[in-house]
């Protein structure tokens, strides 16, 4: 029978006729469109030497079998060698997952596409190696001299696997490749590799110490992520990149030394290190990416180098440890959450190139006693000092326009600080709880004193409330207990709801001539509040703005 009498009907009376799906033998065959067929499942009570057929009959047609699936054969743990005919000429990945009984897989000789060589199975040419079966991947292995390229998921899970010699002339291991091969621990990459694939050796738990060839240039995304006894890597120069999450949760791993090849590390490169004590960074790096030492709660020891320009989101986030950092003078970004939950960081040093300062940059860290803000400065985003509990000075640049909400909030310590005359508005809850803070002068410019922006400041005794404010917002001075003093300028309109509740120790406030709008429980609990002093033309106050007052 020639090839051109093989299946040679339309789809369309494939999907009236017959099923597209039939099982034989222990095996699940699907026609696909071209009339080929596809083996998509292997039954997991097979056992011992499998062959699979070169054609299989389909509605009185004989289809050939060309392809097997993705997880074709998953958890078929009895089998021990599969036979695979000439005309299949595509094996999809993770073909034979978890076929822990394994030892062999064969090829015909006249396949076009596939070889065998000891076990293994190989593309034609045997410079690639495609898949080790679990069983023949026991304790140490070497592999065939001639390989020059180790395929995708070719040893994934191979978790007796503790040893493998990787010849000199391989150049890709692609993505993979050793993939959870938990025992694995000695491995030697040759002087000719090239590029190590993206997950290669992750969760390769036993995996100790690596040599990076300086041959390679790229070190892909979660390469080594989740080696958990990795304490030591050696990376050679030559190295460009490396890739995202390529070292992530690496927890045995305490130094690393970047080499000045290396102009790029990615996002979450070194992530959830724990044990990480000390970091030398190339000079060629010209962004610390997102995430890239984030949770590396030993990290002491960090040198940013001059040509770094930016330090990304959540760089150095919740680095427990990090006492010190002296910003380069080339950054002109610090991005969100950079320095976020940083609880031992006293000292930062701010280039004068810096124009912004991203959200919650420096919150949380409590022991951050003082900060200058250069004067190149022209953005400080939402909550970016918040919870600094031990900050007690700040200078802020003359230039700056708004100052965000929360910047300041729960700064515990802070006693003083001077908003410059360039600043328009002053964000919610900006300077709320700032226990100790006693004086403020607010700017000309602004129009609105904004909800919260100085509740709980405990230590806050009197505030000049300048022309132009034409509303004081929502529990603008809540729990200010200490502020006996309040002028409000003749441009105000509007008094918030609990604008100053709470404020014990506030004798008088004098109101602008013309009608203000007192929102409900504006004065509640100004029970020392003696005298008001209302523009003959407000007819009404409703009664409860004033509760305990009277008591």
């Amino acid at each position: 029978m020639s090839l051109g009498e093989l299946c040679l009907f339309s789809t369309k009376t494939v999907n009236k006729n017959m099923s597209k799906i039939i099982k034989n033998e222990g095996l699940q065959f699907e026609l696909v469109e071209d009339g080929t067929v596809n083996v998509i499942k292997g039954e997991s009570s097979l056992t011992g030497e499998l062959t699979i057929p070169d054609s299989i009959e389909f509605g009185g047609k004989t289809c050939l079998v060309v392809s097997i699936g993705k997880r074709a054969f998953h958890d078929c743990i009895h089998l021990t060698c599969i036979k695979l005919q000439s005309n299949i000429k595509e094996i999809a990945d993770r073909a034979f997952e978890n076929c822990n009984g394994l030892n062999s897989i064969t090829v015909s000789e006249g396949n076009p596409y596939y070889k065998s060589e000891d076990g293994f199975l190989l593309n034609k040419e045997g410079t690639k190696l495609i898949h080790c079966p679990m069983n023949k991947a026991v304790n140490e292995i070497t592999l065939p001299e001639h390989i020059t390229a180790i395929g995708e998921n070719a040893f994934f899970r191979c978790t007796r696997l503790t040893g493998i010699t990787i010849p000199e002339g391989v150049q890709y291991i692609e993505k993979g490749a050793f993939s959870y091969c938990k025992k694995l621990k000695n491995v030697i990459l040759p002087k000719s590799l090239n590029r190590i694939g993206a997950s290669a050796f992750e969760v390769c738990h036993q995996l100790a110490s690596i040599r990076i060839p300086g041959s390679v240039s790229e070190i892909e995304n979660r390469a080594f992520a989740d080696c958990r006894s990795l304490t030591n890597i050696t990376f050679s120069e030559g190295i460009k990149e490396i890739g995202e999450s390529a070292f992530q949760n690496c927890l045995q791993l305490k130094e690393v030394i970047i080499p000045e090849s290396v102009n790029k590390i990615d996002q979450g490169a070194f992530r959830g290190c724990t044990e990480l004590t000390r970091i030398t960074i190339s000079k060629n790096i010209s962004r610390i990416s997102s995430e890239v030492f984030q949770d590396c709660s030993e990290l002491k020891y960090v040198i940013l180098p001059e040509g770094v320009t930016e330090i990304e989101t959540n760089a150095f986030s919740k680095c427990v440890k990090l006492r010190t950092i002296k910003i380069p003078k080339s950054v002109t970004q610090i991005g969100g959450f950079a320095f976020y939950e940083c609880v031992e960081l006293t000292d930062v040093a701010i280039s004068e190139n810096v124009v912004k300062i991203g959200e919650n940059a420096f919150r949380g860290c409590s022991k951050l006693k003082s900060i200058k803000i250069p004067e190149s400065v022209e953005e400080i985003g939402y909550f970016a000092f918040g919870g600094c509990h031990a900050l007690t000075d700040v200078t802020l640049p003359k230039g700056i326009v708004k100052i965000e909400d929360r910047v300041f909030e729960n700064c515990i310590s802070l006693k003083e600080i001077v908003i410059p005359e360039s600043v328009d508005k002053i964000g919610e809850s900006a300077f709320r709880n700032c226990e100790k803070l006693a004086n403020i002068s607010i700017p000309q410019g602004i129009t609105r004193i904004n909800d919260f922006v100085f509740d709980g400041c405990e230590s806050l005794t009197s505030i000049v409330i300048p022309e132009g404010v034409i509303e004081i917002g929502y529990g603008a001075f809540e729990g200010c207990n200490k502020l006996r003093s309040v002028k409000v300028p003749n441009s105000l309109q509007k008094i918030g709801f609990y604008a100053f509740d709470g404020c014990e120790e506030l004798v008088d406030i004098k109101l602008p001539k013309h009608d203000v709008k007192i929102e409900s429980d504006a004065f509640r609990g100004c029970c020392k509040l003696g005298k008001l002093i209302v523009p003959a033309n407000i007819d009404r106050i409703q009664d409860w703005d004033f509760k305990k007052i009277v008591d």
